[in-house]
């Protein structure tokens, strides 16, 4: 009861953040128009947008934790504010690339504050509140390409959208100042010495590290697929530019839906088992979606479901490891995932006329099957650490 307000800070503000995320790639085709550049140009506000964030998401986790959460989160709604705004008006190619890097810092801002919340409300059991942030996330980032498709559709001005999503921040931000936020979880451990304490910490943040490899390798997979399947659906399968969009919500769908049964799942089955599977699942289903000439939606959902989750376990499992700095660590983790976000972007935007857009879905799946590799080994090391680590510091 006393969390209510502090869970809908958290779910409220995924809502945004992956609303905001999917805007840019739902625009990309009006936005090339407007700025009469190709889409491979466009794709560097993406990169702008993920530098942004790469830059403030951990520093933001950080502070959270010694200046609270209410203030780091409504900061960031500042930037996202002067985002929306100026780009309805602008027409320069050059200043809607200084703001995707505002909106990124203002993602960056709001991220890992919002999300460490659940670390301090549920400690080590925030596995399945953890998954359903893929769902608030992923939700607001089906609403964006369900909207920009109707728009589209009925042939209105595509920049309706940022109008309604000004209103919607100014609504967050009413959220975030009345809600009442919760305390740090503290772990109790026996009293020990300086250098055993050291020691300690160095073995969680190279297990925290690898963690973060892990994470950064399968954004890297499912950035590849959320970026481009529109483009993939027009340019190989040859649907219209409505219906290439569609795909781009059957993704977030597939995401939302994923999260629901990951929350039961995680209630069950701890969270790097969980990892493990998933990177089989996602491999399977994207390699036979691949492999197919038809519009097979429901391989898409899967792999949008297995492969969005990614970033949940990933926050779930470093709570096991830093429970007393939740801020630092889901920034963290999050810094790993916006970097893997801003580079793919970059790099695949670069890469789209040399190698086309099939090649680039192919090699997302051979990414994602080292990223499945690694979170097995991931598995064996991190009961190793909990069992002999953390488990013997407590009381």
């Amino acid at each position: 009861k006393n969390n209510i307000s502090a869970l809908i800070v958290t779910y409220g503000s995924m809502i945004f953040e992956g609303a905001i995320v999917t805007l840019l790639i739902a625009l990309m085709t009006p936005l090339a128009l407007r700025f009469n550049v190709n889409a491979s140009t466009i794709s560097v506000l993406l990169t702008a947008q993920g530098l942004g964030t790469v830059a403030t998401v951990y520093f933001s986790g950080n502070a959270s934790d010694k200046v609270g959460k209410k203030t780091m989160i409504l900061f960031g709604l500042m930037f996202y504010l002067v985002f929306l705004v100026g780009m309805i008006f602008t027409t320069n190619f050059y200043l809607a690339l200084f703001l995707s890097l505002l909106a990124g810092i203002g993602h960056g801002f709001m991220d890992s504050p919002s999300i460490s919340m659940l670390i301090d409300i549920f400690g080590d059991d925030s596995g399945p509140a953890m998954s359903v942030v893929a769902v608030f996330f992923s939700g607001g980032g089906a609403i964006s390409a369900l909207i920009v498709s109707r728009l589209l559709a009925f042939n209105l001005d595509f920049r309706i959208i940022f109008i309604i999503y000004i209103v919607i921040a100014i609504l967050v931000a009413l959220v975030v100042s009345t809600a009442k936020y919760p305390k740090k979880q503290i772990r109790v451990v026996e009293e020990t010495n300086h250098e055993v304490t050291q020691s300690t910490n160095k073995i969680l943040w190279r297990t925290a590290s690898f963690l973060a490899l892990i994470t950064f390798l399968f954004s890297v997979g499912n950035t590849v697929l959320r970026t481009w399947i529109s483009t993939y659906g027009f340019e190989v399968q040859g649907l219209a530019l409505e219906t290439s969009l569609n795909l781009l919500t059957y993704l977030q769908v597939g995401n939302v839906l994923g999260a629901f049964v990951f929350a039961y799942i995680l209630t069950k089955i701890h969270s790097t088992k969980v990892m493990i599977a998933n990177g089989i699942i996602a491999t399977l289903a994207l390699s036979l979606y691949l492999s197919l000439d038809g519009n097979a939606v429901v391989l898409i959902m899967i792999t949008g479901a297995v492969l969005s989750i990614g970033f949940s376990l990933s926050l779930n499992i470093v709570g096991e490891l830093f429970i007393e700095n939740s801020g630092q660590a889901t920034g963290f983790i999050g810094t790993a995932l916006m970097s893997a976000s801003m580079s793919t972007t970059f790099v695949s935007g670069r890469l789209l006329p040399l190698v086309g857009v099939k090649n680039l879905m192919w090699m997302a799946v051979g990414i994602i099957v080292v990223a499945g590799l690694l979170a097995a080994l991931f598995r064996v090391v991190f009961v190793k650490v909990r069992r002999e680590v953390i488990d013997l510091q407590l009381n």
